[in-house]
């Protein structure tokens, strides 16, 4: 009897075991869904979103996915999907359409993009992202320390197309993977999570003037999973 309980409670553990690794197997990701598919999804996990059409699939890898959508209010909007746990999950929403930063490995620069769907009608011409660090002045045990500001700056034009993704320049991988060097000893993903390094822009029209966020998207709702970051708004002022 002793015996028998023994090999029911082993089957047992085996078939627990079998169960949690099928279910976390890095399989090959499936077919990606229909485009009448992601609108029925979207709308029943995020009703606020209300998308009518969805405009393109941008594959980033194999597992990750951007998809630009026009909603019912004739809003810009974005979504991103992610291959996880055998199937696509909708990782994020964001109806307003401004640009945020997509993190595919959270401890890997190079594969972070920033991702965005204008508005046509906006009459946005291009924007200037930066990539920033305020200077700042520290003292620890009795040692000072002086932390220059980095700032530095890409323009992306958005006249041939309302959305699109940008990868991060190879200066901007080479800055935050120093950043990664200097804080290994820390927590993980440390420097990303406070305030030390910053993602903003700001967005201009064909006569070179900065548009204000209010003009650009009016009200809007996003959903932010923990691969995303909102790109911040940028006054002129903050830039040297």
């Amino acid at each position: 009897m002793l015996k028998k309980s023994l090999w029911i409670a082993s089957l047992a553990i085996i078939v627990i075991i079998s169960v949690i690794i099928y279910q976390n197997y890095d399989s090959k990701p499936s077919p990606f869904p229909a485009k009448n598919q992601l609108v029925s999804r979207i709308n029943h996990l995020f009703p606020e979103a209300a998308v009518n059409k969805i405009q393109d699939t941008v594959f980033l890898d194999e597992k990750n996915v951007f998809v630009p959508f026009i909603s019912k209010g004739s809003k810009y909007g974005t979504s991103f999907w992610v291959w996880e746990k055998r199937k696509w999950e909708l990782e994020s929403v964001n109806t307003g359409g401004e640009p945020q930063l997509l993190k595919l490995h959270l401890d890997e620069p190079e594969t972070f993009y920033f991702s965005w769907n204008i508005d046509p009608n906006s009459k946005l011409s291009y924007g200037k992202f930066y990539l920033l660090r305020d200077r700042s002045f520290l003292v620890t045990d009795g040692k000072q320390h002086y932390f220059p500001k980095i700032q530095i700056e890409k323009k992306v034009s958005f006249d041939t197309k309302p959305y699109g993704v940008l990868q991060i320049p190879k200066e901007w991988v080479t800055v935050l993977n120093s950043f990664m060097e200097q804080d290994s000893a820390k927590q993980s993903n440390y420097f990303f999570k406070n305030e030390q390094i910053n993602f903003g822009w700001i967005p201009f029209n064909s006569k070179n003037k900065a548009i204000s966020p209010h003009d650009l998207n009016g009200n809007s709702f996003s959903n932010y999973g923990e691969h995303e970051e909102m790109v911040r708004f940028l006054g002129e002022e903050e830039i040297e």
